[in-house]
């Protein structure tokens, strides 16, 4: 069987960057190819799945430069795959190398370019595959509009089955974030610094609380860079005297996803993420509302809420018709489980990259 490899950071838990979560599940559902996926020996296992030694450990947000000079090595010299998937946000030094490596080993490179990029004017030097997949349609616009970028393919990020979260799990929960089984709880998943997100929904928080009879706002947010910590510090202050909850970074965000009655995603932001975030994707496939800022990639997703950028008065106002009408609201929950499963689910992803791979081996014979 013919094998594509994954270029990417170390596939290898923990799973909360959806860059890994984005290889994890698009190899684990691949049928024409056999996967092959950049790690260490004995730490990621699946059936079907061949993990290649390339890396010392599970790799952060960003891979030091010795894992980066691993891999190179390993295309450069090792890989004896028949097609090449890169799977990273761009940067000029990953870019150089895998023009590099492609020119030199003259494989068939697909590259998917992870995450928006700060800027996308001059994008274009970072563009290397023979066939360049963008996450969503915004994106894939601006790459040929403003990076001057030839082709762009459009394939959304996926996400693997789920299983539902016990009632048990949901419970304790909200037992350890103080919150009351019967109260309605909106949960913020976002970053605390990249964008405007955890900014608007703090502005929002007094009147959500106040519109909302007994509701909570919970932010669980990661602290990926130093200056993450402290704005964590300053918003428990400010918003101290309001029913609001801090999550931080939990080994599992499904059991607070599931029993939260609307995820807020309010993000006008999105570098350093995928596109459309998993844990978004996630939210649909268990059946909980999503309220997200409009005029970015996020447009890709049709069973929301959506609401102007920067306006905590609006998103107020969507989470009260959430709660006020569950007509409509167990409508968007219905047609966001069909969404996933016809758009989203890692089988349907996965027959489209293999479509792709087919292409790049014609596009080089």
């Amino acid at each position: 069987m013919r094998q594509v490899l994954f270029v990417s950071k170390p596939i290898a838990p923990p799973f909360h960057d959806g860059t890994k979560c984005l290889v994890r599940d698009l190899s684990g559902e691949l049928q024409a190819f056999k996967p092959l996926v950049m790690g260490q020996p004995g730490v990621y296992e699946r059936a079907g799945v061949v993990t290649v030694p390339v890396y010392r450990g599970a790799g952060g947000f960003s891979p030091p430069f010795a894992d980066n000079a691993r891999a190179a090595v390993h295309l450069l010299r090792s890989s004896a795959a028949d097609v090449w998937h890169f799977v990273f946000a761009p940067n000029a030094l990953s870019s150089g190398v895998g023009r590099v490596a492609r020119r030199v080993r003259g494989i068939p490179t697909v590259q998917t370019v992870a995450s928006p990029p700060q800027r996308f004017r001059g994008a274009s030097e970072w563009l290397f595959g023979d066939i360049v997949v963008a996450q969503s349609t915004w994106t894939a616009k601006r790459l040929m509009a403003e990076a001057r970028a030839p082709r762009v393919e459009v394939v959304p990020p996926c996400v693997g089955a789920i299983a539902q979260v016990s009632r048990e799990a949901q419970a304790e929960m909200r037992l350890e974030l103080d919150v009351p089984a019967s109260a309605p709880l909106f949960v913020y998943p976002g970053d605390w610094e990249t964008s405007s997100g955890a900014e608007v929904v703090a502005e929002a928080a007094q009147e959500l609380t106040r519109s909302v009879p007994d509701a909570f706002v919970v932010f669980a947010c990661r602290q990926k860079s130093a200056a993450a910590k402290h704005i964590e510090l300053a918003m428990k202050r400010r918003l101290q005297t309001l029913r609001v909850r801090f999550a931080g970074e939990l080994k599992s965000i499904l059991p607070l996803i599931a029993t939260s009655s609307a995820v807020l995603f309010p993000v006008d932001d999105l570098r350093g993420k995928v596109d459309l975030p998993i844990v978004l994707l996630e939210a649909m496939a268990l059946g909980v509302p999503i309220v997200v800022a409009s005029g970015g990639p996020l447009d890709d997703l049709e069973s929301v809420c959506q609401v102007p950028p920067r306006d905590p008065h609006a998103l107020v106002q969507a989470c009260v018709g959430l709660t006020n009408n569950p007509e409509c609201r167990i409508e968007l929950i219905e047609k966001a489980k069909g969404e996933v499963r016809e758009r989203f689910s890692a089988r349907r992803v996965a027959q489209q990259y293999e479509l792709l791979y087919e292409r790049a081996l014609r596009l080089t014979a």
